[in-house]
């Protein structure tokens, strides 16, 4: 499956033999020979959006194809999903928090919009649900505070070294606390006690 970002529909070639640029002469004599290897075209940014609510066979196969057309930067993403209750409802937890990332790495919807949807799927979608925002609010709390303590370590010392902006990168959050309380003590970037 493929979805184009900007929505267009897909033109590069299917088959192998379309990439195979034989000099002129030589195409009818070597026709023959050149390996075909075509492969299936789900393009469903062609494939208007009610055509995608009725032709998936698998729950999960229809949320994808769904998400993959409508989620990006989509402000009301939850007209678009609300067709799709009951494909959410036979789904299990771990496909659903998959799908919830997707939806808040690539969507500009509210929470506040998506909620009451997930919320009518019972308490257990509505928990994955809460979960998956404030598990995804917290690391982007931790990516902010790692982004500005490299910025203080920059301003004050610097180039940060690799190794020094890689364990910052991957550090929990009271190790980031710890190195932010510290720059306002320390002479040198070896006084952080990064690495």
């Amino acid at each position: 499956m493929r979805a184009s970002p900007d929505g267009k529909p897909w033109t590069a070639p299917t088959q192998v033999a379309e990439l195979v640029d034989l000099p002129t002469g030589l195409t009818d004599h070597c026709a023959d020979f050149v390996p075909r290897l075509c492969f299936i075209l789900d393009d469903i940014t062609a494939t208007p959006l009610p055509d995608l609510y009725r032709n998936a066979a698998h729950p999960a196969v229809l949320i994808l194809r769904v998400l993959l057309k409508r989620a990006p930067k989509n402000r009301h993403l939850d007209r678009d999903l609300e067709p799709l209750l009951s494909a959410f409802a036979q789904i299990d937890t771990d496909d659903l928090v998959a799908f919830l990332r997707y939806i808040r790495d690539v969507g500009d919807t509210a929470d506040s919009d998506l909620h009451p949807l997930f919320r009518r799927l019972g308490p257990d979608a509505e928990e994955a649900f809460m979960t998956t925002a404030n598990m995804l609010r917290a690391e982007g709390r931790v990516e902010g505070q790692a982004r500005v303590l490299l910025l203080q370590l920059t301003q004050r010392f610097g180039d940060v070294p690799t190794t020094v902006r890689t364990a910052i990168e991957s550090a929990d959050p009271t190790r980031l606390d710890e190195w932010t309380c510290r720059i306002l003590t320390a002479e040198t970037l070896g006084d952080m006690g990064i690495c």
